[in-house]
């Protein structure tokens, strides 16, 4: 048998005056009242690139705004993938080297998630391609972490250097052998055999 007060709360419950008080439907309707909406971190990550100027015109301060783990909506932009909107924060003045919790700047996040079209727009854009995050790592130490060939392959051809080391001196090409990442190994064995 379940006892009353361990049993589940459906939505007609939720409303009733059992459970549902007068203070408490007072404070949900006046937030649905403040008119309160997506934030421009979910704007962004839908790549609804007309409603980010909207928001962006009504709060020109949103544009550094940052969530729990400290991303600007930069960060959204790379990691939905959505170049067009990453331009236009760009354009608006949004910082492309700066950095979260754990001090990964955006082009980490590029370097990781394969975005090679968002890591384009940060380096013109004058992303340090050998930023540190907090454990000295770059993001071409974050390409081989993470196995991506292709981007440690494009951030070596825009100047990202194959014998930066991090706190710990590990290079791109030994944490790619400490990770297990064997196609990253044999992309940074070529590089650094061209390009001693």
């Amino acid at each position: 048998m379940v006892r009353e007060s361990h049993r589940r709360i459906g939505p007609a419950a939720l409303l009733s005056r059992r459970v549902f008080s007068p203070l408490l439907a007072a404070a949900v309707a006046g937030i649905f009242a403040a008119g309160c909406g997506a934030s421009l971190h979910d704007t962004v990550a839908t790549g609804d690139l007309e409603r980010v100027r909207a928001l962006l015109a009504r709060n020109p301060e949103a544009l550094e705004s940052r969530d729990g783990m400290e991303k600007t909506p930069v960060y959204f932009a790379i990691t939905y993938d959505r170049v067009d909107v990453l331009k236009f924060l760009i354009e608006r003045g949004a910082d492309v080297n700066v950095r979260d919790k754990t001090g990964l700047t955006p082009l980490h996040v590029a370097t990781f998630m394969s975005r090679p079209a968002c890591a384009d727009v940060l380096i013109k854009a004058g992303a340090g391609i050998d930023a540190v995050d907090d454990f000295g790592d770059t993001p071409l130490h974050s390409g081989a972490i993470h196995g991506m060939t292709g981007m440690i392959g494009f951030l070596v051809r825009r100047g990202a250097d194959l014998h930066a080391v991090n706190r710990n001196g590990e290079t791109p090409m030994n944490l790619a052998v400490r990770y297990h990442q064997n196609r990253a190994v044999e992309t940074l064995r070529k590089l650094l055999e061209t390009r001693p």
